[in-house]
């Protein structure tokens, strides 16, 4: 049975008088394993529901569709018979270097095909079994989002701890094989996985496009509570051979694909201290959710802000907080806002205190990091990047939401996700 949460208005649910709090316990006669399964199941030009209201009671429902509309369901998961979770030990899980207290879902170590295909979450390939292929394969579940590491098989083994993680480049040309499209992830370890074996990695998977459509390079992420010590993070020299390895693959395949097919992330530019390259490099941005791109999206999107700038606004003191690495991009911008007159921007870059100071980024700063940092009523308000909360509840990381932390400064904290919202909160500030 799949608990309901929501029934979009006027949809067929609505119509039917199906209800937030019902369970919809079969289609058709099959109980239902996912969100995948449902949508191909409701799409279909007649189908019939079973569903268990919230008194106990029993209802069979027939559908007609021939227009083939949404029935408007919405569910508390999009998978139905639990989320299938990671069977590797990787020297690098970020899972495993968290400390207690955090927000409940980050505990979560999943490695769910259909997670991949819905959401774009990575999966390792190693818990698939030939019966997932096969539903893979027979339903066109592509593109898929998979993280390789490393196409030597000593070298994956030992990085995600698993003995039975070899055969990634065999399980790749099956998928390939069968018309399934895959974006690829390789997150770099120094003295592991990078040099020569990078290399060898880049040169097995660029052999299969066009099914592979992106390989990502993202450097490894470490916090304080890692229990491999030895693990550390890219030095400036070594992230540059990252990117300069990049960008000499990048050209060549331009020429030869018509794509540059590998992206270093917006970290490795930034650890390399190298120019963000301009919007075209990214070719319709594919692996913006891995943090390729973003530097460069949010930079475009806020020059087109400051052309349209107020002559003037109401008198206000803001507190915008980032990242390390954010607070070099957002600089020279702050700096050209503070042109406006009555507008005070404090740029607050912050040093991550529960990860350590190795974790730079704004998304896994926490709201113990602004309570540390920002004194109460020290602005008319504090705008912080949308990424460091859970969409949804406003939730961080260390389960501080966004209400607790306002409430602790005595002033709204807005979160915001582009230039442009920023600017809308500057020009409501006192209305």
């Amino acid at each position: 049975m799949v608990k309901i949460v929501e029934v979009i208005p006027e949809s067929l649910a609505y119509k039917f008088g199906i209800n937030p709090g019902d369970e919809l316990l079969e289609i058709n006669g099959q109980k239902l394993l996912d969100y995948i399964q449902y949508k191909t199941l409701t799409l279909k030009k007649s189908y019939t529901l079973k569903i268990k209201e919230k008194n106990g009671k029993i209802r069979k429902i027939k559908v007609k569709n021939s227009g083939l509309e949404d029935l408007g369901l919405i569910f508390e998961s999009s998978v139905f018979d639990g989320i299938r979770e990671c069977e590797n030990h990787c020297l690098f899980c970020f899972v495993r270097q968290l400390p207690p207290g955090m927000r409940e879902s980050l505990y979560v170590r999943d490695d769910d095909y259909r997670l991949s295909f819905l959401h774009g979450n990575y999966i390792t390939l190693t818990n698939l079994t030939d019966a997932d292929f096969q539903r893979i394969i027979k339903e066109r579940l592509s593109p898929l989002y998979i993280s390789v590491h490393a196409t030597d098989p000593k070298i994956r083994g030992l990085l995600l701890g698993n003995k039975k993680a070899g055969d990634i480049l065999e399980k790749l040309e099956l998928l390939a094989q069968n018309g399934i499209a895959f974006h690829l992830q390789l997150v770099l370890v120094p003295g592991i996985n990078d040099g020569e074996v990078l290399e060898k990695s880049l040169t097995d998977l660029i052999k299969f496009f066009p099914a592979v459509q992106s390989i990502a390079l993202v450097p490894v992420g470490l916090t304080r509570f890692r229990k491999n010590k030895k693990l550390r993070r890219f030095t400036k020299e070594e992230a540059i051979a990252v990117v300069d390895l990049a960008l000499k693959y990048g050209r060549r395949l331009k020429k030869e694909l018509g794509t540059r097919l590998i992206y270093p992330s917006d970290e490795f530019f930034l650890l390399a201290e190298k120019k963000i390259p301009g919007r075209e490099f990214y070719e319709g941005f594919p692996q913006y959710e891995n943090g390729v791109g973003i530097v460069r999206d949010f930079v475009d999107k806020m020059k087109r802000v400051l052309k349209r700038l107020p002559e003037k606004v109401i008198p206000q003191k803001v507190g915008l907080i980032t990242g390390i690495l954010g607070g070099k991009i957002l600089a020279p911008l702050v700096e050209r806002l503070n042109d406006i007159p009555g507008l005070n921007i404090t740029l607050l870059p912050l040093e991550n205190g529960l990860f350590g100071p190795e974790v730079t980024v704004a998304g896994l700063l926490t709201g113990h990091d602004i309570l540390r940092e920002v004194e109460p009523k020290s602005f008319d308000y504090l705008v912080i990047p949308d990424i460091m909360v859970k969409e949804g509840d406003n939730r961080f990381l260390d389960d501080l939401t966004v209400n607790e932390v306002a409430l602790k400064l005595k002033m709204p904290v807005y979160p915001v996700l582009t230039p442009q919202e920023l600017l809308a909160v500057i020009k409501q500030f006192g209305r």
